[in-house]
């Protein structure tokens, strides 16, 4: 096994929680050679919340998809030409994959002049930072997303399932035809709703009952 290896294997067993605490550890830490971090900020965005938690959130101003960590220092070059308005990190652990609207943040950041990238791993996300507090273009223009590069990392669009509402239709339908078809046969026959019919018929509309509780508890 190589080095590489294990430290996939290793980095994989980490949660993102432990990655974010590591790369803001990190930044409190280098603030002694990056004044500039004293202004880093990380979104805590992760993390399962009851619904409850989740609308008051949204309500008081939290937008579901904002990058990780947010650094709101811009680069400007000799020339005074602004190069980079800010940094933005979408941090994943390793094997994660971003969401639909962790893109979109990134790529209406990339449209505003801010450096944004997609890290996996705390290490990633220290390297490019500290590249963007030395300001070394070249190795942010390594390490960060464009537009189109974000393209390709953007999730791919499940196709639909097959919803379930017409094989219940269809089940009830088939269930109703039937004890009606039964209680014709029936009249037909005998002249009139026999009791072995009815039996039949109240079976039938018993399971088809236990049929739709079962389908509307499954969701």
């Amino acid at each position: 096994m190589t080095t590489d290896e294990y430290k996939k294997i290793v980095s994989a067993s980490v949660s993102e929680e432990a990655e974010q605490a590591h790369m803001m550890a990190w930044c409190a830490w280098a603030q002694n050679t990056y004044p500039q971090l004293d202004l880093a900020v990380h979104v805590p965005n992760e993390g399962k919340r009851s619904a409850a938690a989740g609308y008051k959130l949204k309500q008081a101003g939290m937008r579901a998809g904002f990058p990780d960590f947010f650094l709101p220092v811009p680069i400007i070059d000799t020339d005074g030409r602004l190069i980079y308005s800010g940094l933005a990190i979408e941090l994943k652990k390793t094997g994660g994959r971003p969401t639909e609207k962790q893109i979109e943040w990134l790529e209406k950041l990339e449209g505003t002049r801010h450096a944004v990238a997609i890290c996996w791993g705390a290490e990633a996300a220290i390297e490019l930072i500290g590249a963007y507090c030395r300001k070394d273009i070249d190795s942010i223009r390594r390490s960060t997303h464009s537009a189109e590069q974000l393209e390709t990392i953007r999730p791919k669009k499940r196709a639909p399932k097959v919803s379930k509402i017409n094989f219940k239709r269809l089940s009830y339908f088939a269930v109703g035809c039937t004890q009606t078809a039964i209680t014709a046969l029936d009249i037909l026959i005998n002249g009139t709703v026999t009791g072995r019919s009815l039996v039949i018929v109240l079976a039938l509309s018993v399971a088809a009952l236990f049929t739709m509780i079962r389908e509307v508890g499954r969701g």
